[in-house]
């Protein structure tokens, strides 16, 4: 059995997988500041700039590991979109996990 190297990349599907990718973590970045606009809760600068560069970061990497399970497009991006949504209170949840049961805070 010999070993051959992987194809190489198609330059315009990785284009397209990049803009894809961008456009949802833009997505992601739109519904957190429609999500903090609407809430009725005051927020410090801190916290909104951190939620929104969550969802961009999430919104992201999420739409690459959605494409390889789910084929429909427009499915691809309402699931992008709900990860993207719940991933500052996942985030937070497992901050307050870390920092609760292993006794670290950073900020000390």
């Amino acid at each position: 059995m010999t070993m051959s190297p992987p194809p190489n990349p198609d330059p315009d599907q990785l284009s397209q997988i990049l803009k894809d990718s961008v456009v949802s973590g833009l997505l992601g970045t739109l519904s957190m500041i429609a999500r903090i606009i609407l809430s009725t809760d005051k927020t410090s600068v801190g916290y909104v700039a951190r939620r929104i560069s969550l969802a961009f970061i999430v919104g992201f990497f999420a739409s690459m590991a959605v494409r390889d399970y789910i084929t429909s497009v427009s499915l691809q991006f309402a699931a992008v979109g709900a990860i993207s949504y719940s991933a500052p209170e996942v985030c937070d949840f497992v901050a307050g996990y870390v920092r609760k049961n292993l006794k670290f805070n950073p900020f000390k």
